[in-house]
């Protein structure tokens, strides 16, 4: 059974694919919508992280500047280590948060996590189906942070980043929608 999928490139695939990020930003447009498979496009796997930076993430934003904190505080120690296996990282007021900022904290919580473990394995994968996501519309007047100007906004709901990609997976023709027939015995 032949399945859509959607090619987008890294970290983009991955903030959508967590629900972190709601709209693509497409020049084109499509008629497409319900389940699509998320494809992490680019020409290499990324062994540490992504820049974030340009993109409207403020939990990452504020992780990566209290890491950049305890990093000078330890350069300019003399006799304190600050272990990473010693760094608890927890969301204050959960209750609290916005359903877009507790995703973006679960995000950053399991690459956070997967490299604490196993740095030498990449949470970043190229050419892998990493998750699914219904796409809902097409528009050029989304409301959304992530919305570009002049750009169509392809809306995403329902995301799910999967904990084990299927990895392998080449988008042969280079288009951004494409079809993709799972191999025998791998499960969708």
């Amino acid at each position: 059974m032949k399945v859509q999928c959607v090619s987008i490139p890294i970290p983009d695939v991955y903030l959508i694919a967590a629900g972190v990020q709601d709209v693509l930003n497409r020049p084109t447009k499509t008629d497409l919508r319900g389940r699509v498979y998320l494809h992490a496009d680019g020409p290499y796997t990324y062994s540490g992280v992504p820049d974030f930076g340009d993109r409207p993430l403020p939990v990452i934003a504020e992780f990566n500047r209290q890491m950049n904190q305890i990093e000078e505080l330890e350069a300019e120690s003399r006799f304190i280590r600050f272990p990473e296996h010693g760094i608890r990282v927890e969301i204050k007021n959960e209750d609290a948060q916005e359903p877009e900022t507790l995703r973006e904290y679960n995000l950053l919580a399991r690459i956070y996590n997967h490299f604490r473990k196993t740095r030498d394995v990449p949470f970043f994968i190229s050419e892998a189906i990493i998750g699914h996501a219904d796409l809902v519309d097409v528009t050029h007047s989304s409301h959304s942070k992530w919305a570009e100007a002049r750009m169509f906004h392809w809306i995403f709901a329902s995301a799910t980043l999967y904990t084990h990609p299927i990895t392998g997976v080449r988008n042969r023709n280079a288009e951004p929608l494409w079809e993709w027939e799972p191999p025998h015995g791998v499960s969708l």
